[in-house]
Order: C-alpha cells, then sequence, then structure tokens
C-alpha cells in the first residue's frame, strides 16, 4: 500500500471519503469532488469500514432480496470488489443520483405522473 493521499484537506482519500459520507454525500458526488470513481469511493468507505469496524449502515441483501436475486447480483459484486450489499446501495445511490428511477423501473408510472399533471 502506498502512502496516504492528501484530499479536500483530509489526510487521505479515505478520510475524505468517510468524513463526505458522514455528512450525507452519496458515493457518485464524493468521487466527482474528489477525482475518483464512485466504485472506488465505494471501496474506500467499505475498507475503512472493515479496519475501523464501523456500521455504515450497508443494507443486508438477505433482508430485502431473495436467493436468487442475490445468486444473481453475487458475480456483479465479485467483479468489483464488492459485497452484493455494497452493490446494492451503489446500485440505489446511483440509480438516484443519476435521476433514472423511471427508466429503470420501466414500469408507466412516470406516464401516469405526467398525464395527471397536465390534467
Amino acid at each position: 500500500m502506498g502512502a496516504p493521499k492528501p484530499a479536500l484537506g483530509y489526510p487521505s482519500r479515505t478520510a475524505a471519503v468517510v468524513a463526505l459520507r458522514n455528512q450525507g454525500k452519496t458515493f457518485a458526488q464524493i468521487g466527482r469532488m474528489i477525482g475518483i470513481t464512485a466504485k472506488t469511493a465505494s471501496a474506500l468507505a467499505h475498507s475503512a469500514q472493515r479496519s475501523h469496524r464501523h456500521d455504515l449502515n450497508e443494507i443486508r441483501p438477505d433482508a430485502v432480496l431473495d436467493g436468487e436475486a442475490i445468486n444473481a447480483l453475487q458475480p456483479y459484486a465479485t467483479r468489483r470488489g464488492l459485497t452484493v450489499g455494497e452493490l446494492v446501495c451503489l446500485l440505489i445511490e446511483t440509480v438516484v443520483e443519476d435521476q433514472i428511477i423511471d427508466a429503470v423501473l420501466d414500469d408507466g408510472a412516470f406516464a401516469a405522473l405526467a398525464s395527471e399533471t397536465a390534467a
């Protein structure tokens, strides 16, 4: 492991990520602020969590997803060096941050809302 890289006045990128998460910033926002990807921001946060044993309110996928969904997500999480719970958090943050909920769900709710608003 290399020397810590100061970021935004913090002694390391990890310290910056943890502080910004505590301020309610998403991984995507933090990534843009520091100049790293959301994935890297997530990895730094979860690395800090493991080393300091702090709870960053990670979703327990087995509490909200069935086994089939967890198994389907596992290869995508593994490819990114994340747990399924971390991947679920990253997916939710990305969908919200990029405002693509209607596109992802594709259930017609946006069209229904638009027609109600127009009426």
